[in-house]
């Protein structure tokens, strides 16, 4: 796994603590239980590399759309996560994606359900 891999997209329109834990226990269960969890120097050097990744994210995908439903959200989100891992290259990986090797499989079912039109997006990076 690269460290520019984007593991998931979680879309909802509001979301827990228990919510973030739950989907870390999915991606566990589906991508392996890590040695361990790096965070880069502290909680304020990564609250910059994940407010910069999320502008990555409206850059290229939210300012250019409008989504009417949960459902269109989650489709067209996972098109670009994909995309973003597979095809899209970084230029901190010499010009190359993250995994263009990997598999898209599908995302299991969430352990928690989100009522219809909710929308808001969380990204574990």
């Amino acid at each position: 796994m690269s460290h520019r891999e984007c593991l998931t997209i979680v879309v909802a329109r509001n979301f827990t603590a228990q919510d973030v834990l739950d989907t870390m226990a999915e991606l566990f269960v589906s991508r392996g239980v890590p040695t361990y969890i790096h965070s880069d120097n502290g909680p304020e050097m990564t609250a910059i590399a994940v407010r910069e990744w999320l502008g990555k994210l409206r850059d290229e995908l939210l300012n250019g759309e409008i989504f009417n439903t949960m459902t269109e959200a989650r489709i067209i989100i996972e098109h670009w996560r994909r995309h973003y891992n597979t095809v899209r290259p970084h230029s901190s990986l010499g010009w190359r994606p993250p995994a263009p090797e990997a598999i898209a499989w599908p995302r299991p079912p969430s352990l928690r359900s989100v009522a219809p039109g909710q929308a808001t997006s969380t990204v574990l990076h």
